[in-house]
């Protein structure tokens, strides 16, 4: 019984199907947990190779401070936050308008 790779199906213990990865049309969806994993080690990353390029030439760093770093995350998420109210609210307006 020869199985070809493309067509091989797993099967989880809940009976679901997942298909291999290297079938073209299987669609992978990352966790959001994973994801942020991932942002977080490149960043790192980045800023390991920026301290080892950079060396002793770090005055421009200067400018980073906790403060204005705090100011930045907080006007990010208020930012961030009316978006998301402002996308919700054209949602459910248009929602109404469909129902009417």
């Amino acid at each position: 019984m020869k199985i070809e790779f493309r067509e091989y199906i797993l099967k989880r213990p809940d009976e679901t199907v997942m298909k291999t990865k290297t079938e073209k049309t299987a669609k992978t969806e990352v966790c959001s947990q994973c994801l942020l994993i991932r942002y977080f080690i490149a960043t790192a990353i980045a800023i390991v190779t920026l301290a080892l390029i950079a060396g002793e030439n770090t005055k421009f760093l200067g400018m980073f401070t906790p403060e204005r770093a705090s100011v930045a995350i907080v006007l990010g998420g208020a930012l961030m936050a009316s978006v998301k109210i402002w996308l919700w609210r054209r949602e459910v307006a248009q929602s109404a308008a469909k129902t009417d």
